[in-house]
């Protein structure tokens, strides 16, 4: 295998733009399989420096054609919760009492906010 970064000698003969993507698609994979909760926005940040003038659409397209996904953790299984059922009300309205009351000016006295 070819030091990091350098391409094979069976790859030379392609032109400069596809040796480029190769040499992108392979440094993508090997840093998927380094960091495997790297998304392709990740790499991306990753390689700017490398590649400058790759865009995230490209780096998204090259991620997906590898079959790249991140792995998804999944969710702990919490046991259900108790339910407590509701209580009839005793009476009408009983229950909704908002624990303050509700003051109207025009009903009000005149000194009514002190």
């Amino acid at each position: 295998m070819p030091p990091s970064g350098a391409l094979p000698r069976q790859l030379s003969h392609l032109p400069e733009a596809d040796q480029v993507r190769l040499a992108l698609s392979s440094k993508i994979i090997e840093i998927a399989q380094i960091r495997r909760r790297f998304g392709y926005r990740r790499i991306h940040d990753l390689l700017r420096p490398e590649f400058s003038g790759v865009n995230h659409k490209r780096m998204y397209h090259l991620y997906t054609e590898a079959n790249l996904t991140v792995r998804r953790c999944r969710e702990a299984k919490r046991p259900p919760a108790d339910r407590v059922p509701l209580q009839l009300a005793k009476s009408i309205n009983n229950g909704t009492e908002c624990g303050f009351s509700i003051v109207r000016p025009q009903t009000a006295s005149s000194n009514w906010w002190s």
